[in-house]
């Protein structure tokens, strides 16, 4: 089930399992999670970026081309700016996917 929504919140794919089973049969949303862990399905956040523009594809271009000759040690003390995240709450309220591990980058 998570296999074939993976978009999905865990609280919404217990809801459409425990349909039509016999309150016995239910299980709890904790529980479902405890199942998707098992099998391997992390939880993690969505990345959500904008599309690039032509103007930043031609950026990045020139970007690569002028430094594709620099070593390890010059890398090593880069920080790109575009792939940080900052977190200024703990709690950002973004809705978790559940993933294989091997998908997760």
């Amino acid at each position: 089930m998570i296999r074939n929504q993976p978009f999905e919140k865990a609280t919404i794919l217990t809801k459409e399992y425990n349909i039509g089973m016999e309150e016995e049969n239910k299980i709890s949303e904790s529980l479902f999670k405890e199942i998707a862990c098992e099998n391997d399905l992390k939880a993690m956040k969505p990345s959500k970026k904008p599309p690039l523009k032509e103007c930043h594809i031609k950026d990045r271009m020139r970007f690569a081309n002028n430094y594709v000759h620099k070593d390890l040690r010059f890398w090593r003390h880069v920080l790109f700016a575009d792939e940080a995240s900052l977190h200024l709450h703990p709690n950002d309220n973004k809705d978790l996917v559940r993933r294989p591990q091997e998908i997760a980058i």
